[in-house]
């Protein structure tokens, strides 16, 4: 790796559904919190190709091999997003913002701290 320059790289991100591909900053956020590099990046250089990075920033379970619970996506439960959107003004917090929680619901693979296995 010491001498692979980064321009001209093909870049695979392999992701869980329900993540939204046109949020960058969400791309980035679930990639960095799903990847341990050297078990999920590898570097192909096919003969005539550019070189390409491929990054499995998918959930790990039992059946990869992986030991431990992986955890949950962490989000506010509706009542409380009701409740801090109704309360925003008199907050003084600035322009609103919708919750960022409503973004990542669709992550959420059961209920809990960690993600059971079916």
């Amino acid at each position: 790796l010491n001498n692979i320059s980064v321009s001209g790289i093909k870049i695979l991100i392999i992701v869980d559904y329900g993540l939204d591909m046109n949020e960058v900053s969400m791309l980035v956020w679930v990639t960095l919190g799903n990847i341990e590099p050297e078990r999920d990046i590898r570097i192909i250089k096919p003969e005539t190709e550019t070189l390409c990075l491929i990054v499995d920033a998918t959930r790990k379970s039992k059946l990869s091999q992986f030991k431990r619970d992986w955890p949950n996506v962490i989000v506010s439960d509706d009542t409380t997003i009701k409740n801090i959107d109704e309360k925003w003004k008199t907050l003084e917090l600035g322009d609103f913002i919708h919750s960022p929680s409503k973004k990542f619901k669709q992550m959420i693979f059961s209920e809990g701290a960690s993600v059971k296995e079916k």
